[in-house]
């Protein structure tokens, strides 16, 4: 049987056992970023179409959210801290709540998402703005532009290349964003995406499959004898861990067949983007903190554990269509680029295309705009 006829027999398999509430990624399993849809997401940046946001106050002495993201409040500057408490301020927030009406409102949702629009860009441009007009500086304005922009969406490394605040990502290169900065991700190809968007549904799949047979294995532990039998408890146990081994079982078998595909697409991005090669964008988020990865004894993988703020998801509670910004974890390996990527896109893993450095961003006494 062929990797295809397994992945095909898998999601049938998977499709006969109810998905819980926390897995189904808010109804929205297109591609959110077809070429009209990031038409959508640039105009949300045009500066003629930002709205007046205003501003959180930043609290003088409120220095909690930098402490909670693992960072000395003293050792980041006033932009880092006041980028940290307005992404706090609107974590699970989304479309219908009153404070994300400034990223989006209802009725603009209504009208957007038909072409493929979700709330990254957006996310990104009024969480800068109102953390600027807290933290009390100005945005340095690009050469020759009287607008100052606050965040740049598709054109990131263009637009922040051109004030100097553009880091640009590569597999090995010993350092990460700090908290505050700005993140964009891009996609490595269909074949790759393919490959590790089918991993990551095959990853999906066993771990709903132990959680379902851990509880019923649970509910049997606590059933009494008069309910069930000493020998029906120990069959129907037997067969809840059979279920947990088929289901690793079934996962290691298609991991096999798929990480060499997706290692030698990813090798052929990186060399791809040596030479000055392009892909085509995925998302933009906000960084707040990194931490080593430990494997089960404790020792480090090599890998990151990433915590990110991102608009776009489609997961947000009470948001409509789950519409909204949130917190998330991702993994990140410094040897290939790669960072986990968007439930909405197929859960793919990304290339990190690079960061924009926000202290970079900050128009000083004397400064003259880039």
């Amino acid at each position: 049987m062929g990797y295809d006829d397994k992945a095909r027999k898998a999601q049938q398999e998977a499709a006969t056992d109810p998905i819980p509430d926390e897995e189904v990624d808010g109804g929205n399993k297109t591609d959110l970023r077809k070429l009209n849809g990031l038409a959508a997401q640039q105009d949300a940046v045009d500066p003629n179409k930002q709205p007046n946001i205003a501003a959180a106050p930043l609290p003088a002495q409120d220095a909690s959210a930098a402490k909670r993201q693992g960072a000395d409040p003293e050792e980041l500057s006033p932009i880092r801290q006041a980028m940290l408490q307005q992404m706090e301020k609107m974590d699970g927030k989304g479309v219908g709540m009153k404070e994300f009406d400034q990223v989006c409102s209802a009725s603009q949702w209504k009208k957007l998402k038909k072409g493929g629009y979700t709330s990254c860009i957006d996310t990104q441009r009024v969480v800068a703005t109102m953390a600027f007009k807290a933290a009390g500086v100005a945005v340095r304005k690009a050469e020759g532009s009287k607008t100052a922009l606050y965040a740049f969406g598709t054109k990131t490394r263009e637009q922040a290349g051109a004030l100097e605040a553009w880091v640009e990502a590569s597999p090995g290169m010993g350092t990460t964003p700090e908290p505050g900065d700005m993140l964009m991700l891009e996609k490595a190809g269909k074949r790759h995406d393919k490959a590790s968007g089918d991993l990551a549904f095959s990853r999906k799949d066993m771990n709903r499959r132990i959680r379902n047979a851990k509880k019923q294995l649970a509910t049997i532990k606590a059933m009494k004898d008069t309910v069930m039998s000493a020998k029906r408890k120990e069959l129907a146990s037997k067969w809840a861990q059979a279920a947990i081994d088929k289901a690793v079982a079934r996962f290691d078998e298609v991991k096999a067949i798929l990480e060499p595909r997706i290692e030698a697409a990813q090798k052929k991005t990186a060399e791809r983007m040596k030479k000055g090669g392009k892909l085509e964008f995925s998302h933009v988020g906000f960084f707040k903190s990194a931490k080593p990865e430990l494997s089960a004894d404790g020792k480090p993988t090599g890998r990151q554990i990433w915590e990110t703020f991102d608009g776009g998801q489609s997961r947000v509670a009470g948001a409509v269509d789950g519409q909204g910004a949130m917190g998330l974890t991702r993994i990140y390996d410094p040897t290939t680029n790669f960072i986990t990527g968007e439930a909405s896109q197929g859960g793919a893993a990304r290339w990190l295309a690079g960061w924009v450095n926000i202290d970079k961003m900050v128009k000083k006494d004397g400064d003259e705009d880039a």
